[in-house]
């Protein structure tokens, strides 16, 4: 019961409406600043669609919420493979300049971050200051392998991430955005965040089905 009313406290320190808005973002696989692009341009880097983002933004939708992706891994070794002679300073400015267009075409009310590997691990922290910079009453939420890894070092070096929502989120994604809505029904599970220099996490766990994947 401690965990939930701190997820309440902490809801109620944003002071956002009802959420309805959500971009989900694919970070840079590696810092901008420790990519080689001399090696992204032999192809050496990955370039796999965001699945696990399509899973959620499909989820989102048949919940009758608005949901798109930002893909700024795509984005930038795209910018890479077009403006070969790039510096690392082009690349920053890139995906900033992806990320501010994706949260001024509409008013986002919640963006969530995946993060699956260590090594997105800065690049996942830089977008949530941005996006805070652009907008406080943003709500943040980070999800991924490592974020379920190191929830709470993810927590406590980011400080501007709100939540974060560990495992699989077929389910908690959605149950937790009608909790933020205000459904008194529902018990979040599945989510953490820091509240007051407290590390606060509800670990119930509810697995996605067969037919919720499909």
């Amino acid at each position: 019961m401690e965990n939930i009313l701190a997820l309440r406290k902490k809801i109620s320190l944003i002071g956002s409406g009802k959420i309805k808005n959500i971009l989900l973002i694919q970070p840079i696989q590696v810092s901008e600043k420790k990519l080689d692009i001399k090696i992204s341009l032999n192809k050496r880097y990955y370039m796999y669609p965001p699945y696990a983002l399509g899973i959620l933004n499909t989820v989102l939708k048949k919940n009758k919420y608005f949901s798109s992706i930002t893909d700024l891994n795509f984005e930038v070794f795209n910018y890479i493979s077009t403006n070969k002679n790039c510096s690392t300073n082009e690349l920053t400015d890139k995906w900033k300049s992806v990320l501010k267009k994706a949260l001024s075409e509409n008013k986002y009310d919640v963006v969530g971050v995946s993060c699956t590997f260590t090594m997105n691990h800065e690049n996942m922290i830089e977008i949530f200051n941005e996006v805070k910079k652009f907008n406080k009453s943003i709500i943040t939420i980070a999800g991924g392998v490592h974020v379920s890894n190191a929830t709470e070092l993810v927590l406590k070096e980011g400080k501007n991430i709100d939540f974060a929502l560990t495992y699989e989120a077929e389910k908690s994604f959605v149950n937790f955005l009608d909790f933020i809505n205000g459904n008194n029904d529902l018990k979040p599970y599945q989510v953490s965040t820091i509240y007051k220099d407290k590390f606060y996490q509800v670990s119930d766990r509810k697995n996605p089905e067969e037919h919720e994947l499909n």
